[in-house]
């Protein structure tokens, strides 16, 4: 399981805070589910996906935000 996370608004990202829960092995299988459910969207620019931060599961609960969010947001999508 991975996280992506999400900056402020103005980022430019897909969302404000908050992120994106991605069932997957490894951060590269993770990415191409992201790429394959956004598309284009997906792209920030031609080698840069349009998130902050990734995270494996453990990680990303040492972090705190399943209990207090991301910049007040918490999770936008689920992708399996």
């Amino acid at each position: 399981m991975y996280y992506f996370t999400f900056g402020s608004d103005g980022c430019g990202q897909l969302f404000a805070g908050g992120w994106v829960r991605i069932n997957a092995a490894t951060l590269a299988e993770a990415q191409k589910k992201f790429i394959a459910r956004y598309g284009q969207q997906a792209w920030r620019h031609e080698h840069c996906l349009n998130y902050a931060f990734d995270y494996p599961a453990d990680h990303f609960a040492a972090t705190g935000m399943l209990e207090e969010g991301n910049l007040g947001k918490f999770e936008h999508d689920y992708i399996d």
